[in-house]
């Protein structure tokens, strides 16, 4: 990191130079969190129990926020977790103009937005020079760490317990500059986002205090850290006291953390499997606490680990979980190691002088910092590419024309009769959807069928089978609202929505080759070729167990150098060929019936094949083999 000239700076540029440190950061950082739940919204579907349900309870719900009754039976939010931060939120969006999803995207910028600045604050002391080539240097760092794998695990799945950890940073930070004001804001920042924000904070004061026992003090007073210890934990205690009595607290440590019996379901087998997985999709937890061990050791300064040792309690309860998803550490389990991670910086600060050694500031911080990223890559490069596409830019999709089709749906749901819906649409719906007038699939042994309607993003399978539920639930007529990747199918006779405009589900879901192009999406054109080679295969569709037919409609173009002409198709099961057919004559539909069996959840592809006359694919259709319908174009 560059150093200024000198170290006498006028206030001034100095307070500027900070500003644009932190400043930056924060609002980039902010912006593609707002912008990631919009497009979540939008234009893939988000989740029910993350984005749908808290920016119901944080809108326009009071001072005590309820849930939709979509998602929880239980009427209020704080029986699951007590937080003022949702309280004030729901307050504020009584001035907010726009609609609950508009406000969402602002609350998730907000939750995000502190931790560009956290890196700044660092350097946040009178004596520390600054000029514009350190600012913009810091603020590189401040992008850095708001970008830690342990964060973007986390910004896929929009929840708000981050700010809980940004408040910890923002604490530490002032604590190790000597700045009360920040550190109390930081205290009461973790506290006010969760019940167990104090207990989460205490952890972390307690090993300030340790720094201070092994002889490197922080520039605070003891007394004034046990007290921040004492208030941090009286907090918890007395918010899990109200969130007991008055709210009946949902027994989600019994149910989700120790089992029943306590542990029961904790064998070798188990531990052997988990330990292993933490090298497979904990790397964003695990690189940095490894390259934290190596560095203290090269030190050998054991005080560098105080902020892992402090999480360990934390790490043990989630790797011993009962629900698997805890020990994997992702979603936003893995919020008590960003704190972790600023340990780093924080300690640095009172290791070295910011006035006069500021690169070694943040050196370490750095490197701890971009292994935790690259550990976010490694373990699911794929949900990383995704993460930051979605932050880029809002998607070139038709708000607007969503928002008036959700009002419609709201305003007449008895007009589809009953309706399926997958996890985005139910987000959209969230706050009038209730079991009477919409449904879910979720109850195992539940029928399709059951169902006169389904609407769905089709860019997404959250919480819903799409391929099994139009198949099994034969839904033959679909349409899309333009400029959206929104389906809605029905069966034959019953009108499509207003807006919305036929839609080949099942042929457009056909992935495509140099030798098979898409025309519209109303057909597919493949050309000859002097072989047989692959041309149209997809949609790799997750089927039941049951008996399906696959009708394939396809017009051969004029073929004078062959007298039959011939287009052969075939139905594929991962490594096997399961049925085939074939079509001898110029045009006409070919159905293939197959089985899948017992077990179901196998990945079927349909497969047309090139030959020596081109043809056009008109229509693609998929449903139970008994009384199958005709294709729909």
């Amino acid at each position: 990191m560059p150093m200024p000239p000198n170290a006498s700076d006028p206030r001034r540029t100095r307070i500027l130079c900070f500003v644009l440190a932190a400043l930056v950061p924060c609002l980039v950082v902010g912006w593609a969190n707002g912008v990631f739940t919009y497009n979540h919204f939008y234009a893939s579907g988000t989740y029910l129990r993350d984005a749908g349900w808290f920016s119901y309870t944080v809108y326009r719900q009071g001072l005590l926020p309820s849930n939709p009754a979509i998602v929880e039976a239980i009427p209020h939010y704080f029986s699951f977790h007590l937080s003022l931060v949702v309280s004030l939120a729901s307050l504020l969006s009584y001035l907010f103009p726009g609609d609950r999803i508009g406000w969402y995207c602002l609350f998730q910028a907000l939750v995000y937005a502190p931790l560009g600045c956290a890196a700044a604050l660092l350097a946040r002391s009178r004596t520390t020079p600054l000029d514009t080539r350190a600012a913009a240097a810091i603020g590189a760092v401040g992008l850095l760490f708001a970008f830690n794998g342990e964060a973007m695990a986390a910004m896929g799945f929009p929840h708000f317990e981050v700010l809980l950890s940004a408040g910890i940073c923002v604490m530490l930070a002032g604590l190790a500059t000597g700045r009360a004001a920040t550190s109390w804001s930081g205290l009461i920042l973790a506290v006010a986002t969760r019940e167990d924000g104090g207990a989460h904070a205490a952890t972390f004061l307690a090993a300030i205090l340790a720094c201070d026992l092994l002889g490197r003090p922080f520039p605070v007073g003891r007394r004034r850290l046990i007290a921040m210890i004492g208030i941090a934990l009286m907090s918890t205690a007395v918010m899990m006291l109200v969130q007991k009595r008055v709210f009946h607290a949902v027994p989600l440590f019994q149910s989700e953390y120790l089992g029943e019996p306590a542990y029961a379901h904790v064998t070798g087998t188990l531990l052997r499997v988990r330990f292993a997985r933490l090298f497979d999709t904990a790397l964003f937890v695990m690189l940095p606490f490894m390259l934290s061990c190596i560095l203290a050791g090269l030190a050998r300064d054991g005080r560098w680990l105080l902020g892992w040792v402090v999480t360990l309690p934390w790490f043990v309860l989630n790797f011993l979980a009962r629900q698997e998803l805890k020990a994997d550490f992702g979603l936003y389990t893995s919020f008590p190691f960003i704190p972790a991670l600023f340990w780093t910086g924080a300690y640095a600060c009172v290791r070295y002088d910011p006035a006069s050694r500021l690169r070694l500031v943040y050196a370490r911080f750095v490197a701890v910092t971009a292994i935790s990223t690259l550990g976010m890559a490694l373990s699911f490069p794929d949900v990383t590419r995704a993460v930051i596409g979605d932050m880029l830019a809002p998607a070139a999709v038709d708000a607007p024309a969503i928002r008036a089709y959700a009002a419609s749906l709201r305003a007449n749901p008895a007009l589809r009769g009953k309706l399926l819906v997958d996890s985005g649409m139910a987000c959209l719906l969230v706050d009038s959807l209730s079991e009477n007038a919409f449904n879910r699939r979720n109850a195992e042994g539940s029928s399709y069928l059951d169902y006169d309607a389904v609407t769905f993003f089709r860019t997404s399978q959250l919480g819903l089978a799409t391929h099994d539920a139009i198949a099994n639930g034969r839904f033959t007529q679909c349409g899309a609202l333009p400029r959206t990747s929104i389906v809605f199918c029905n069966r034959d006779g019953a009108p499509l929505p207003a807006g919305l405009v036929p839609h080949a589900f099942w042929l457009h879901t056909l992935a495509t080759t140099p030798y098979a192009l898409r025309s519209g999406s109303e057909r597919i054109d493949v050309v000859a070729t002097e072989r047989q080679e692959l041309a149209v295969f997809g949609p790799f569709a997750p089927l039941g167990a049951g008996r399906y037919r696959a009708i394939f409609g396809i017009r051969v173009a004029a073929c004078a150098a062959v007298t039959t002409p011939r287009v052969e198709v075939d139905v594929y099961d991962r490594d096997r060929v399961v049925a085939t057919g074939a079509l001898r004559g110029a045009q006409g539909t070919v159905a293939v019936d197959f089985d899948v069996p017992a077990g179901g959840a196998r990945t079927i592809e349909l497969r047309t094949f090139t030959g020596p006359c081109p043809y056009t694919v008109e229509s693609v259709e998929l449903t139970t083999s008994t009384d199958a319908p005709a294709p729909v174009h």
